[in-house]
This record gives structure tokens, C-alpha cells and sequence, in this order.
């Protein structure tokens, strides 16, 4: 999915920060939630060590940003390849306590309005069958591109 500037109407509500190493637990927690109801297995039993490092590094490089709401993490987003052209969002997450009322909206919205600044679009890979994503995505102003069938391969050390 790809976002088009010039459909925007950016009602911001949640500002995001560049995560540290003090988020490190929570954004581990959220993307092995993700990677379990996405591809069916939990890094944190296949092979922790080597996701949290993972995390980590993603972190160091200032790649996640988090917006925090009464001291928790209320949504996170890892970016991927940034430049001029395009940024890559690889993985966004709501916390499940906060679903359900605008902040995943507000959220996307807000970085939207962060990634306008470098980059001239932003696109993302989402699962068609993760139907909340998509219609979050859908309303955000993101258009569907081009459908694409993944097959995942996986290295030995996450092999369940």
C-alpha cells in the first residue's frame, strides 16, 4: 500500500519519540505478538537471543518510533529503508489496550505528517487477511498498489 499526499487530511494526536533501549522489552513483547498471529510461531521460544538482539539494532539506528499515552507504549512503528523518495514502514503495532479508539488512526496519521518532511511517499506491506490493518490503512489514505503472494522462508534457527 502505498500513501498519497495529495488525499491527506492529517488530523494529529499522537506524537511519536525515537525509542530506546528503555522500550526495549515492550517493542520485543509487541512484535513477538505480531510474528505469532501473522506467521504462526513466537521468536521469543524459537530463538530469543537473537530477536531481542534484533530489536536492539533496530533501536541503535533510530529506527522505531513509539508514541506513549500515561507512561505505556500506545503504538510503535519500525521503519525500514528511508530516503528522499520513499519511506518503508515494516512494522506497526497498537497496543491491544488501546485498540479501538482512534489512536491506531491517530497514530498513522501523526507519522504520516513526520515522514512528509523527508520522504515524497511511504509505503508498507500488509496481509490482505488482516482485515483491521488494511481498513486502518484503507482510511489513513493509503491506495492498494498491487497484491503480491510471499512465501516465507525462514532460517534454521527460527524453524519451530
Amino acid at each position: 500500500m502505498v500513501f498519497d499526499y495529495g488525499q491527506e487530511q492529517i488530523e494529529s494526536f499522537q506524537e511519536f519519540i525515537i525509542a530506546d533501549q528503555t522500550h526495549l522489552e515492550v517493542i520485543v513483547k509487541a512484535n513477538s505478538e505480531i510474528m505469532l498471529s501473522e506467521r504462526g510461531y513466537d521468536p521469543l521460544i524459537t530463538n530469543a537471543d537473537s530477536f531481542i538482539q534484533s530489536y536492539r539494532k533496530l533501536i541503535d539506528q533510530n529506527r522505531c518510533l513509539v508514541s506513549i499515552k500515561d507512561g505505556e507504549i500506545v503504538s510503535k512503528f519500525d521503519l525500514g529503508m528511508t530516503n528522499s523518495l520513499i519511506t518503508y514502514v515494516e512494522g506497526f503495532y497498537v497496543n491491544p489496550k488501546f485498540r479501538r479508539q482512534g489512536l491506531g488512526f491517530s497514530s498513522m496519521q501523526s507519522l504520516i505528517r513526520k515522514i512528509k518532511k523527508a520522504s515524497k511517499s511511504i509505503a508498507l506491506l500488509v496481509d490482505s487477511k488482516n482485515t483491521p490493518a488494511f481498513s486502518l490503512y484503507k482510511k489513513c489514505g493509503f491506495q492498494e498498489v498491487k497484491r503480491f503472494s510471499v512465501s516465507t522462508i525462514y532460517p534454521n534457527e527460527f524453524a519451530s
